[in-house]
């Protein structure tokens, strides 16, 4: 029985896609064959504004820390859809040659081109996306895209051509260059693009800030962290740490702050790792080790460009890691009550509130916690 357009969209929406139109191919030829069969029909499945993310947010992919975890799970889901439907997939990412995605797209759906250089949807603008397209071997009806005029034609103030604070939105070509750089190295973007924010068209359906954050790290190459065990006397180690200085210093009096100073973070039984994003010193951290078999965890700190990309958190597995491998049962630490992400990202890891330790007193803006490290006790 074949399916009807209808009936593929429910089936596309359990498993997290939405379905965005579709055409007959004028040419079979220019497909490959489908089991010896022609290519009768291509459906386009995306996401559209925020209704797909949960479906991914939730997978393994999401959580299991490795490259692309967008392709990855598309490309699982959607070939998983293939063999039900006896179909072939196709993928942006496949190529080269690379399969005209954007072209298919405007077939498939009124779509129009737009400064930015996505393509803006009459109900969902520039909040969309593919994520590839299913081929089938059966002809089945599809709805005629609805034809509606370009709103970037009319639109007079075109907030997309001023709002981007590196200028890379031009009336005649977007500067990849120019806004990846910038958004690798400021934090003014890293909830999301300000010039596709500015667009009225669909705005209702604006990805959520966690949402928008993963596409930018996708998109600014800031996935690719490297985290090692480094020399702290470095100048752009030292810079880090000044910065970290500074924050401290205007949330606490100089008696509640306990920082360990470069030529301390330099002693042996200290592990001291720096986070480098294209090179830069973004984020550090340092276990020191103790006589009684636990260690302290110290000077975590984050740049604020790199804030939302889970620094923090490698960090943190990586200094638990350097812990255990030292022969330490506990990881210790001293952080302020000031500081809720700060807390957050340690309750979460599993750190629980102690005593002071050490050499450490009692103090109204200090929090102590510690958390016992796997297979140790």
């Amino acid at each position: 029985m074949i399916p009807t357009y209808e009936d593929l969209q429910h089936r596309f929406a359990s498993a997290g896609l939405s379905a965005r139109g579709g055409f007959h191919p004028q040419s079979a030829g220019s497909l490959p064959d489908i089991g010896g069969r022609p290519v009768q029909t291509m459906i386009m499945l995306g996401f559209t504004g925020t209704q797909n993310w949960p479906a991914f947010a939730s997978s393994a992919e999401f959580r299991d820390g490795r490259a692309n975890p967008l392709d990855r799970w598309s490309m699982r889901v959607i070939d998983a859809l293939a063999v039900e439907l006896e179909g072939r997939a196709f993928y942006p990412s496949d190529g080269p040659p690379w399969w005209p995605f954007q072209r298919w797209a405007r077939r498939a759906l009124a779509l129009h081109a737009s400064p930015l250089g996505v393509l803006i949807d009459r109900r969902f603008g520039l909040w969309h996306s593919y994520r590839g397209a299913l081929a089938l071997p059966v002809e089945i009806d599809l709805p005629a895209p609805l034809s509606w005029p370009n709103p970037c034609t009319s639109c007079e103030a075109k907030p997309c051509l001023n709002t981007c604070p590196v200028g890379a939105v031009q009336p005649a070509a977007f500067a990849v260059d120019a806004c990846r750089s910038y958004v690798r190295t400021t934090a003014t973007c890293s909830a999301g693009c300000v010039a596709r924010r500015s667009c009225p068209v669909g705005a209702e359906h604006a990805y959520t800030a966690t949402q928008a954050q993963f596409y930018m790290r996708a998109f600014a190459g800031t996935d690719a962290v490297h985290i090692q065990v480094e020399n702290p006397n470095q100048p752009d180690v030292i810079a880090l740490l000044e910065a970290s200085d500074a924050y401290m210093a205007q949330l606490y009096p100089a008696e509640s702050n306990h920082l360990l100073d470069v030529r301390s973070l330099s002693r042996p039984e200290v592990t001291f790792l720096v986070a480098r994003i294209d090179g830069r010193a973004l984020g550090c951290g340092a276990v020191v080790r103790s006589e009684h078999g636990w260690a302290e965890l110290k000077r975590m700190f984050v740049a604020p460009a790199a804030r939302g990309n889970n620094v923090g958190r490698r960090l943190l597995q990586q200094l638990e890691a350097a812990a255990a491998e030292h022969g330490m049962t506990a990881l210790r630490l001293e952080t302020g009550t000031q500081q809720p992400e700060a807390l957050a990202l340690y309750r979460s890891a599993g750190f629980t509130e102690i005593g002071p330790f050490g050499d450490y007193r009692a103090d109204p803006l200090s929090l102590f916690m510690e958390k016992r490290l796997p297979g140790r006790q």
